[in-house]
């Protein structure tokens, strides 16, 4: 027979609030993310609660490398390629 020890017992679900503590993001950035159906949410009765599994793998989906073509707008070049700031000559 197997015994469980109560204290590595960790909650499968949690609420919004812990969901932002574990994410260490503002509470209104989860219902966000929920709310646009990009977090993954579980419904018990009117409650939302969130898988802590869940969580973990959308920040493991949030790690993805990107590339410069994934981003908006020029690349950014590095300093030696940018232009030189010649000053004005009638500023003081």
């Amino acid at each position: 027979m197997m015994e469980s020890n109560v204290s590595d017992m960790r909650p499968l679900l949690v609420d919004t609030h812990e969901a932002a503590h574990l994410l260490a993001v503002a509470e209104r950035t989860v219902q966000y993310l929920y709310q646009s159906g990009e977090l993954p949410v579980v419904r018990i009765g009117r409650a939302v609660r969130f898988s802590v599994e869940s969580l973990r793998a959308w920040v493991r989906k949030q790690e993805a490398p990107t590339t410069g073509a994934d981003l908006p707008g020029e690349p950014i070049q590095p300093a030696a390629d940018l232009p030189s700031r010649t000053p004005d000559k009638g500023a003081k």
